[in-house]
């Protein structure tokens, strides 16, 4: 046996280490830092995740901010700057030479309270860099339920997850409990013996395409009484077979349910049984909505007290059934597809319309004179996401007249071949705040029709300049996502400031270098930019970039293949200033990213 460089206990020489990042290079143990083979190979991969010695813990000060947050790791030692200075100081009343020393020093000092309350100020992404930082970090995190709470725990694909497994064991030896778990293309066979313990805390749990027994679900199921969301893809993965027709336990706690690719319709009768306080259910696929509709029906009348959102497909004999069952107080629907033979008519989404005329968000696949009739009827919406189906020249908005309430827009065209022209003309509503358009062509600015827009989302669309986009009159807005956008005139007037715009997102558009020069002059303020496969982007546009957006604080260039090394050298003259830069572009490394910033996605792989 050895004994672990960081936490001084013993350990087995057989197991794995690894090092330090930073210069010192000490080896530690996994287990000592309360990790699992994921953080090990995330570590390896120089993707981010750092362990940090005392010597090491400086290089945190300069690299670990967020974007999004407006704490950074870089502010928490900002705090510490006057006790620093005290700490410094030597008898003679010199400032000490050793900074990093009394640096480290002064972190000690604060109690974990202190901390505690710090660390409730940050996101996933910079909780995950917390935890790697130190030991006595990562149990102030480990032991505050709050904080834990905003930390997925994804176990590794391709396991076998059993009671022997080495990950069980993992998990078994960690301090930490999580309150969300995902397992995802994974064959679970025997859980009794350990998992309890881990489903003690657990809020939210997701299985999909994981092989799995309805007896071994049932087992993960019972001990989760303070589960609140359920995720579950059924489909060629579970054998529903021999499922018991009652059971002895409910989930007294769980909110929402989602059931993917239910095929088996055995599994509803299990759900109706499980569910009694159920708000939000979804079967939005899988075959069983149209073979066994009563069944979906009974497990909506199960939880009629309760229940408040629903996403099921549009299919005729369902929604009969749902309307004949008294008593449902839909808040939210959405409608997606289903057999085309087995599809509502545009008389029954109408009817479904006068039925739940108080709901609030509503998702559907409809025509345009449906959508008048519509509107009519739910005066009270605030969400609407359509998909306009049918060949017309051009959208009538009309059917938002009557929305006042509207707070969010989304139409996408159906059918990608046909082109429709979309207009706002005569159509008012000071509400709306998020405004997203796919596939269409946009013939007249909706600057007059929803003035205080903060969000605005352009997919796959044509416009007649930029300006109908970049739009003046437009003060709330805030962020902008451009993706696959075509301008018929390149000739525009962008002469005034958007001060109040955060966030650009411009993908795959066909813009010139001095609109897009144009565009970094006029938003002094924006804190996130990114560009991904815009050919006008240069190294030029790179410099005027890093001189001009000083409040920048993410930064991300992919696939611009007119930058060059110069680009990527003056994106790293930034590194004090921005938290997060991404530079890549396979012509100058084939087939590598470069990460320059300790950020994570969090749907990465290596989520804790």
């Amino acid at each position: 046996m050895i004994v672990c460089e960081v936490c001084r206990k013993s350990i087995d020489p057989s197991q794995k280490k690894v090092k330090c990042s930073g210069p010192c290079g000490k080896a530690f143990h996994l287990l000592c830092a309360d990790l699992n083979k994921t953080y090990g190979r995330a570590l390896a991969a120089k993707v981010g995740l750092y362990w940090f010695c005392t010597e090491c813990r400086t290089i945190l000060d300069q690299r670990n901010k967020s974007s999004n947050q407006s704490v950074t790791l870089t502010d928490l030692f900002k705090m510490l700057e006057t006790v620093n200075k005290k700490l410094s100081e030597n008898n003679s009343g010199e400032p000490s030479t050793n900074c990093v020393t009394d640096t480290v020093s002064a972190l000690e000092l604060l109690p974990e309270e202190i901390w505690l309350k710090v660390f409730q100020s940050l996101n996933g992404c910079q909780l995950r860099q917390i935890r790697m930082t130190c030991r006595s970090w990562n149990q102030i995190v480990g032991s505050s339920p709050s904080v834990m709470k905003k930390l997925v725990l994804r176990v590794s694909n391709g396991i076998v997850l059993d009671q022997d497994c080495e990950e069980a064991e993992l998990l078994l030896a960690c301090n930490s409990r999580y309150s969300h778990i995902v397992l995802n293309q994974i064959r679970i066979i025997q859980v009794d013996t350990w998992w309890p313990l881990i489903a003690e805390n657990l809020e939210s749990l997701s299985i999909s395409k994981s092989q799995i027994t309805i007896n071994t679900l049932l087992t993960m199921l019972e001990p989760l009484r303070n589960l609140k969301s359920l995720t579950f893809t059924c489909g060629p993965f579970v054998n529903a077979r021999n499922c018991p027709t009652r059971l002895n336990f409910e989930l007294p706690s769980l909110e929402t349910l989602i059931l993917e690719e239910v095929d088996q319709s055995e599994l509803l009768d299990v759900f109706k049984q499980l569910c009694p306080r159920l708000k939000v259910l979804k079967i939005p696929t899988g075959s069983c909505t149209e073979t066994h509709p009563q069944k979906v029906a009974k497990l909506v009348d199960a939880v009629k007290g309760t229940l408040q959102e629903v996403d099921f497909p549009m299919s005729t004999r369902l929604w009969q059934m749902l309307n004949a069952i008294d008593g449902i107080r839909l808040q939210g629907i959405s409608l997606s597809k289903c057999n085309e033979q087995s599809a509502m008519k545009e008389s029954h989404l109408i009817n479904l319309s006068q039925k739940y005329s108080t709901i609030k968000s509503l998702s559907l696949s409809s025509s345009e004179t449906t959508l008048e009739a519509i509107g009519k009827n739910l005066t009270d919406l605030e969400r609407i996401r359509i998909t306009l189906r049918g060949r017309t020249d051009s959208v009538s908005t009309a059917f938002l007249h009557q929305m006042l309430n509207l707070s969010h827009l989304e139409i996408n065209r159906g059918e990608r071949y046909y082109s429709n022209a979309i207009d706002f003309i005569n159509c008012r509503n000071n509400s709306l705040k998020v405004l997203h358009l796919g596939d269409l062509n946009i013939s007249k600015s909706f600057s007059n029709a929803f003035p205080y827009v903060s969000h605005l989302n352009l997919y796959d669309c044509r416009c007649p300049t930029w300006s109908y986009i970049f739009d003046s009159a437009m003060k709330s807005l805030q962020h902008i996502t451009l993706k696959s956008i075509r301008v018929e005139n390149e000739a525009e007037c962008l002469a005034e400031h958007f001060n109040n715009l955060k966030f650009l997102s411009i993908t795959s558009c066909e813009i010139s270098k001095s609109t897009l020069i144009a565009l970094f002059s006029l938003c002094p303020n924006l804190s996130e930019l990114k560009l991904h496969c815009v050919d006008k982007v240069d190294d030029d546009i790179v410099l005027k970039i890093c001189k001009k957006l000083s409040k920048l604080k993410s930064l991300s260039i992919t696939d611009c293949y007119n930058t060059t090394s110069r680009s990527r050298e003056s994106i790293e003259k930034l590194q004090s200033q921005i938290g997060f830069y991404h530079f890549c572009n396979n012509a100058i490394r084939p087939k590598r990213e470069e990460y320059f910033s300790n950020y994570y996605d969090s749907d990465s792989e290596y989520s804790d």
